[in-house]
Formats: C-alpha cells, structure tokens, sequence
C-alpha cells in the first residue's frame, strides 16, 4: 500500500485572458482567490491565499506564487474565483464584482504542467458574457530545496528616471516558464533610495525556488 502521506512541494503561478470588463469607465481590477479540498487536512473548500490585485487589466499576470504540498494519493480539487475589486476589503467576495470560476485539480495541473481553464459561473455553466475569459495556471514541482545559493546584485550608472531626485532603484528576479516563453517572477530586493550605483542586500535563496533545481534555466 502507498503511503498516502508521499508528497512534495509545487509552485503555481495563474494568470486570466479576455475577462469581463464590469467597470464603467476604466477596466477591471482582478484579483483571484484560490480553495482547496483534499477531504483530510481540508475537509471542505478553504480558502489558500489571493493573489494581488491589478488595476485596470483584463489579460492580467499575477506575480503572485502559490506554494502547495501535493499528496500523490489524495484527491486535491482546487476552485479559482476571479473578482473585480471595488473595496479594501478583499475577504468579503459580496464586496467585488464575480468575474468567473475554474475548478479542476492538483494532479491534472502538475500532469498538463500549463492549463487554460474556461471560467464559468457559480454553478459551472459557461458565462454568457466573456465566453474567452480564462484562467490559465502554470504549475511544477519545487524540488529538493537544502542547496541554497548567495546573489550578490548591484547596478551601475543607472539611468535617470525621476524628474527631481535621484532613482529609487529595486531589481526584480524571473525564472522562465518550462512550458512557454512566460517569464515567473522569483523574488525582488528592497529599494535603494537616492542613487544610480545601487548596493542591494545580499540574497540567501534556495535552488528550487530560483530555478526548481535546473541550474541552465534562463533567469531575467
């Protein structure tokens, strides 16, 4: 018998193509709100996390990277709830303009490794309006992370970006996507206030999460 405990940890990252536009005078601003359900740790569908909220976009890129643990023996179904927010409060879903649902689960998103997902409503019939929009989700497995490596990252002779004052410079880190020429970001440094020559903090980050433990992989 298979443990059924056997797991390992994977990283999923969503973004959503044609959504509905329920703003009069701008775009939507999603957000998405993932659930799972395994009927063990999680015996109905409990809320994971959200990702952030994008103003004004309806094919958005959410930079947001959900970290799960994926039990090879247990049925993890996922919902994805994808909103336009119009308040603070995101927990409050009656507070935000519905946008579409996808359900599906753990292990087909890590076998397709790339998933597009048509949104439907709350009752899984197809929207009659943005009959496009999808939630396309991109998952893999993290991988052995006990081998970290050290960046040392600076710049020089930045450009000039600010009318009055100096550059506030920060440098983002992307990884690319296994499945297509999608660049996942990784991490970001603080901000260097007042200067072109920046000196960021030196990063401590594991293998896995930099490249899943595929030293070649392209980073940005």
């Amino acid at each position: 018998m298979v443990d059924s405990n056997i797991s390992s940890k994977i990283e999923m990252f969503i973004s959503c193509r044609n959504l509905i536009n329920k703003d009069t005078f701008s775009k939507s601003d999603p957000m998405v709100s993932v659930f799972i359900k395994d009927g063990v740790a999680f015996k109905k569908f409990s809320l994971i996390d959200r990702t952030e909220v994008i103003d004004n976009n309806l094919n958005p890129n959410f930079k947001k990277r959900f970290v799960l643990d994926y039990h090879f023996e247990r049925r993890q179904e996922i919902i994805l709830k994808v909103f336009d927010v119009d308040s603070a409060r995101l927990s409050r879903q009656s507070d935000h303009d519905f946008l579409g649902m996808a359900r599906t689960t753990l292990a087909d998103l890590i076998s397709r490794g790339k998933a597009a997902l048509p949104l439907t409503d709350q009752k899984g019939r197809p929207m009659r309006r943005g009959k496009g929009s999808l939630a396309i989700i991109r998952c893999n497995e993290i991988g052995d992370s006990s081998m970290r490596c050290k960046l040392n990252l600076k710049g020089d002779g930045l450009p000039k970006m600010d009318l009055f004052g100096r550059a506030d410079p920060y440098l983002e880190i992307y990884k690319k996507s296994l499945h297509d020429e999608t660049w996942l970001p990784v991490d970001k440094t603080e901000v260097c206030k007042y200067t072109y020559n920046p000196r960021w903090k030196i990063k401590d980050i594991s293998l896995a999460d930099l490249c899943n433990g595929q030293r070649k992989r392209p980073l940005l």
